[in-house]
């Protein structure tokens, strides 16, 4: 789950459609106030005019639905970390960021914003180094296994038949029991900056079944069935591998652009093509 995004093309527009199927209802295919390219009409009591436009937009011309550009932009997480980010720089250099961009799958773009948000996606990659994050890393190969995002409080782990939360703050890494006698009450049970995840058992396909998170520093333990899981990306392909690190740590570390490419590069290509075409950016 997370945030996508389109835009519409301007082949109807620059006369490049096969011709539109109900000349009577032409002048009702536009934008609506939603931002989405259609009939503007109500759907109740137009079910069939609506079904009749949106089959012929499917294959009226060589972007399939009449969609010049589409977008994953990012899942919840990504973007959560980007909002965080931007909030960290100081929301007054992006104006047009923080106006436009959705805080849910909805919403839309005019093409002027379009092309202000390019500008201060720039502005983002100059300004991002002076943030830092605490990250949960693999002490051996120092990959990020889970970043400090501040809107779930650091926690990435909801274990609920066990009534325990897992996550990561810029304190360390962190395992909170909830409270029998307060289900809004979390007690912390396990907290450390360094620390060893120790494998008892595992199935046939060697994924852990009993795992023990131990703190040398203090002799700190914590026993569950929930390991905490690394991925790997395999191959052209991209078929992800689970790795259940032995070792990680928690640091803080200068954020950089790079760390954002997931998410600037996509957010670039549909704000372009607002820009080129002049139509809206829907978010969905």
């Amino acid at each position: 789950m997370g945030l996508s995004a389109y835009v519409n093309c301007a082949c109807y527009r620059r006369g490049k459609t096969t011709p539109f199927p109900l000349p009577e209802w032409l002048t009702r295919f536009r934008f609506d106030i939603d931002g989405v390219l259609g009939l503007d009409l109500p759907y109740e009591g137009y079910e069939y005019e609506h079904d009749t436009v949106q089959d012929w937009m499917q294959t009226a011309c060589e972007h399939e639905d009449m969609e010049l550009v589409s977008e994953d932009i990012a899942n919840w997480t990504g973007y959560l970390a980007f909002l965080q980010s931007l909030t960290q720089i100081g929301w007054k250099f992006f104006p047009i960021l923080k106006q436009e961009l959705p805080r849910n799958n909805s919403g839309f773009t005019t093409a002027p914003h379009a092309l202000r948000m390019i500008q201060e996606l720039d502005r983002f990659t100059r300004l991002v180094h002076h943030t830092k994050n605490a990250f949960l890393v693999n002490t051996v190969d120092q990959k990020v296994i889970q970043e400090y995002i501040v809107a779930t409080k650091g926690v990435f782990v909801l274990n609920k038949d066990g009534g325990y939360r897992m996550g990561v703050d810029p304190n360390g890494f962190f395992i909170q029991h909830e409270s029998p006698d307060d289900p809004d009450t979390w007690e912390e049970k396990f907290r450390a900056k360094q620390f060893e995840q120790r494998v008892f058992k595992r199935d046939t396909s060697g994924k852990p079944l009993h795992v023990e998170f131990y703190c040398a520093e203090t002799e700190a333990k914590f026993a569950t069935n929930i390991p905490l899981i690394q991925y790997h990306m395999m191959g052209a392909g991209k078929l992800i591998m689970p790795q259940y690190p032995s070792a990680m740590h928690v640091e803080l570390r200068i954020m950089e652009a790079s760390h954002f490419k997931y998410i600037l590069e996509p957010l670039r290509r549909i704000c372009h093509a607002s820009v080129c075409t002049g139509n809206p950016i829907v978010w969905c």
